[in-house]
């Protein structure tokens, strides 16, 4: 094995050097390249990455050590110059070049190209932004990028000091408990919800704080009441670079939300300024923007064109024309993030990654997660009854109605907005003006004095005053407003900071305008007169793309409900599947039948309005869609599932 296919050891000779370069020798080989990352270490990793960052990966369990007798180190008497290796998957390779050396960036892409191990036949290069040499390299080697984001850094210039919230602690220095750590990184990352429980083994800790560089006084753990670690934070202390390389950082779901990462990330600061450090690694979530880290460290990703050819890309199977944003995710990296089209049409404001859509009916999903946080919390019961728990008179309205059947749609209540005889949401404002609806209770006047549409549990009938009541329920037993109680127990817990029912004469900033078109006049009117002047159970919130990403994340990893109730939330509870298309019905979510496995999704739809978000157990493809002038996103979505499922 060696560059090109020629014997290991290969000699370059000019007027002024002699360079060598040889395969890299597990044992003797790993004390010299650390020095190496650290003499050629900047801040933005424009020589390539931290020493930290490798002998991480050496002394983790996840890391695939079978291939490492391929990394290949590039010498001048003696000092290391270059090195090429890999990291996780095996098939993502890395470059670290010494300043003055960039004549060696050709035969290294060359080397990686011809001898770095490969996933079915494929292989990605690492690249960082300020690698130029190794970027035009890779482009003659017939690599093109594929996509890239921004890891961000916190300098210590600036002061970070976020509280610890009352009913913790931090571990005390040199106190840390390796089994504890283990349990904390098994809950915190999500293991078990996806491989059960943690079993008590903790060897990958026990690995990796027997690292020659690791810093064991410096990791933050934080306690609860009972000693459990909720929270850790570990730190690689790097004096040589002044470097606070952080990793991993990660929270036990239950407790997400209640700044403990933050509070964390701060006492490692108390904890390292005092040492000399100048800065602190963090990543591209947005938390770390939240919390003062700046955008500092480019990663890119490259492939060779005729491998990106065999796959097309996504967005050229898409309507080229979508008018909204269109985001497709699998286990946190971006399959597709396209935007088009106006904000604010007249004024030609485009939408960006960062604008507030309407979402319709989607809010029902919402609803229902507060309901069942209620039923875990013993407030209330899938078979307590509308007459014990509404105060307001009934009329017409079966008092016998359960909380479950008003969940799946089963209930028979009269439906304000009855889609099975009405096709324009716009019609109910003929006689009744759209500015009163601002609550709940205000749409009681659409459908009290109705008769039921059926009795109770007889059978599944989409139903919007369901939710309206379900949301009345939420506030008659939380005593707060609906939005404000969602704000609380469901958006903030998962970071959807941009999430909210706002009226339509007091948007925030960033809210874009919805469009509906006017066959009379021939143009755009916006649709202010044609929805509740403020979202309510049935629907109405104002979300970015990236925030119903944040929701199913904190729904899957256990943030917002119990797994066995999220289970429950997402299999088929009413619905006969007979429209394979709109599939069965759960709590607050669709759930679509394609042959192996059920997935579930919710959507809504009212004038100049449409959004579609599904997430796929098994591939863990997450897919977010929503236009503010009502293009039709299950049409998209049908594209996207015949490309990527």
């Amino acid at each position: 094995m060696g560059i090109q296919g020629n014997a290991l050891q290969k000699w370059r000779k000019n007027t002024v050097r002699e360079i060598t370069s040889r395969n890299f020798r597990v044992l003797s080989d790993f004390m010299g390249v650390r020095r190496f990352m650290v003499e050629v270490y900047e801040r933005d990793w424009r020589n390539g990455v931290p020493a930290p960052f490798w002998e991480y990966a050496l002394s983790s369990s996840w890391m695939n050590l079978t291939y490492l007798h391929r990394c290949c180190i590039w010498e001048e008497k003696g000092k290391i110059v270059a090195f090429v290796f890999y990291e996780n998957p095996v098939s993502d390779v890395y470059f670290s070049l010494r300043p003055g050396y960039e004549e060696l960036a050709m035969e290294m892409v060359a080397y990686a190209d011809s001898n770095m191990p490969a996933v079915n036949g494929a292989r990605r290069l690492v690249i960082f932004e300020g690698q130029q040499a190794i970027r035009e390299a890779a482009k003659a080697a017939g690599y093109i990028q594929e996509f890239g984001y921004n890891e961000r850094v916190y300098d210590y210039e600036k002061p970070l000091d976020f509280p610890l919230p009352q009913g913790f602690h931090f571990v005390g220095q040199g106190e840390l408990n390796s089994g504890k750590i283990a349990e904390c990184c098994w809950k915190g990352f999500d293991h078990e919800q996806e491989e059960g429980p943690w079993d008590g083994d903790d060897e990958s800790v026990r690995r990796i704080l027997a690292a020659p560089h690791v810093t064991p006084l410096y990791p933050v753990a934080i306690e609860n009441e009972w000693g459990e670690y909720v929270c850790y934070a570990g730190i690689w202390w790097t004096p040589e670079n002044q470097l606070a390389y952080m990793e991993p950082l990660c929270t036990v779901p239950q407790y997400r939300g209640k700044g403990l990462a933050s509070a964390a990330l701060s006492e490692l600061y108390r904890r390292t300024k005092p040492l000399g450090a100048t800065h602190m690694t963090g990543g591209d979530n947005p938390f770390y923007e939240k919390v003062g880290f700046e955008a500092c460290i480019g990663w890119t990703f490259w492939k060779k064109k005729d491998e990106v050819r065999k796959t097309p890309r996504l967005e050229d199977k898409l309507k080229q024309d979508f008018r909204g944003v269109e985001l497709v995710c699998r286990d946190g990296e971006v399959l597709l993030e396209r935007v088009g089209g106006y904000a604010d049409l007249v004024n030609q404001i485009p939408n960006t990654l960062k604008t507030k859509f309407a979402s319709a009916s989607a809010g029902k999903v919402f609803v229902a997660v507060g309901i069942l946080q209620l039923i875990e919390q013993g407030r209330l019961r899938f078979e307590d009854t509308l007459g014990d728990l509404l105060q307001q008179e009934l009329c017409h309205i079966d008092p016998l109605v359960t909380v479950k059947q008003l969940l799946t749609h089963t209930s028979g209540v009269p439906d304000y907005f009855d889609e099975s005889v009405m096709e324009e949401y716009e019609e109910l404002w003929v006689d009744y003006p759209n500015y009163k609806i601002r609550h709940n209770v205000d749409l009681f006047p659409l459908f009290i004095s109705k008769q039921m549409m059926y009795p109770r549990g007889e059978r599944f009938q989409y139903n919007n005053t369901g939710y309206v009541l379900l949301a009345m329920i939420l506030e008659q037993i939380s005593g707060l407003d609906f939005d404000v109680y969602l704000r609380q127990n469901v958006f903030e817990l998962c970071g959807m900071h941009d999430t909210g029912y706002y009226e339509l004469d007091r948007l925030p900033a960033n809210c874009a305008n919805n469009y509906i078109w006017d066959q009379n006049n021939n143009g755009y009117r916006t649709n202010i007169y044609s929805v509740d002047a403020k979202g309510t159970g049935a629907g109405g919130a104002f979300v970015t793309a990236a925030d119903i990403l944040r929701f199913w994340q904190g729904l899957m990893s256990g943030r917002l409900l119990s797994a066995k109730m999220v289970s429950q939330m997402l299999s088929r509870q009413s619905g006969d599947g007979i429209d394979p298309e709109e599939g069965y019905y759960g709590y607050g979510v669709w759930i679509r039948d394609d042959g192996t496995v059920d997935i579930p999704y919710f959507q809504g739809c009212d004038p100049g309005v449409s959004f579609l978000s599904e997430y796929h157990p098994e591939n863990k493809i997450t897919t977010v869609l929503v236009s503010n002038y009502g293009d039709n996103v299950w049409e998209e979505m049908r594209r996207i599932r015949e490309n990527l499922y």
